[in-house]
């Protein structure tokens, strides 16, 4: 009696594959999983979203703190205007009074020159020679000058100093004694003075000029 040998057969492996195979998964199987949408919140329509705007502050209250908020700054802007006012009244108020003092300051040292000049003039001319009225009279000029120049007062105006337009008033030409004096202040008519940067009056001079003849000799 023959003994048949029984062939076993091992299955394909792509038939295993597709018997194996989730029949609801379809051609994209894990793929298309992955793919899918996140869940919704939780809590549905009431959850975290809702409690968001909730937070948002309801219109009243909000004009209401913005009003507040305006009147506050009004309130401010008010505060720093009135100081700043009273700051101007207040510089305004103090550069009067220093230069009330600096005026009273030159009166003062007016006064003292004028007690010397009252003193000159009531000299007895019976017992006074000229010469002493005049030393008197000089001594007064130069005591109320030196007053004026502590102040900032400067005398503008000298022979010999070359002519300036700027701070000389020309009331003449002379002729000039050599040409190295042309255009030189010959004689200072009237003094004149200067505070500070301040020109407060020319002094008026005579010019030396060379004349025609004089040139042509040099």
């Amino acid at each position: 009696m023959k003994r048949h040998k029984k062939q076993i057969l091992e299955p394909d492996q792509g038939q295993v594959d597709a018997q194996g195979a989730d029949p609801g998964a379809g051609a994209e199987g894990p793929l298309a999983d992955s793919e899918e949408s996140p869940p919704p919140p939780a809590g549905g329509a009431d959850g975290p979203l809702s409690e968001g705007l909730e937070l948002v502050e309801p219109p009243d209250q909000a004009i209401e703190r913005l009003e507040e908020e305006v009147g506050t700054l009004k309130d401010q802007l008010l505060r720093t205007a009135a100081e700043f006012d009273n700051f101007r009244k207040r510089t305004a108020r103090e550069r009067q009074d220093m230069r009330a003092r600096a005026q009273a300051d030159l009166a003062l040292n007016v006064l003292e020159a004028l007690d010397d000049l009252n003193r000159v003039v009531s000299m007895d001319l019976t017992e006074a020679s000229t010469q002493d009225v005049v030393d008197g009279v000089e001594m007064v000029e130069r005591k109320l000058l030196q007053h004026l120049e502590a102040t900032g007062l400067q005398r503008v105006g000298a022979e010999g100093e070359r002519f300036d337009p700027n701070d000389h008033e020309a009331l003449g030409m002379v002729a000039a004694p050599s040409p190295d004096a042309d255009g030189t202040v010959a004689t200072v008519v009237q003094v004149g003075y200067r505070f500070g940067n301040t020109l407060l009056r020319p002094a008026k001079v005579l010019v030396h000029m060379t004349t025609a003849d004089e040139e042509g000799d040099s």
